[in-house]
């Protein structure tokens, strides 16, 4: 059987989502992991969710963190 990757070193930088939104990140930097990206390549996905968050109309950023399913298409087309 094989392990999965270990991005635990990352999981204190997900404190600013709530905990379903860091479980959904943290499977998807395993898949990224597990495919041998590097780890800037891991870092730089968690700096462009907090940039995306930062930067959208109040109140989304808020819903977003608790959930990125919440996620609408006006959230990312403007």
């Amino acid at each position: 059987m094989q392990r999965l990757p270990d991005v635990t070193p990352l999981a204190a930088k997900l404190s600013f989502l709530g905990s379903h939104s860091q479980d959904q990140l943290l499977r998807y930097l395993r898949t990224l992991s597990a495919r041998r990206y590097a780890p800037g390549s891991l870092a730089a996905v968690i700096t462009v969710v907090r940039r995306f968050l930062r930067h959208l109309p109040v109140p989304r950023p808020d819903a977003l963190a608790a959930d990125f399913s919440a996620t609408i298409p006006p959230d990312i087309s403007d």
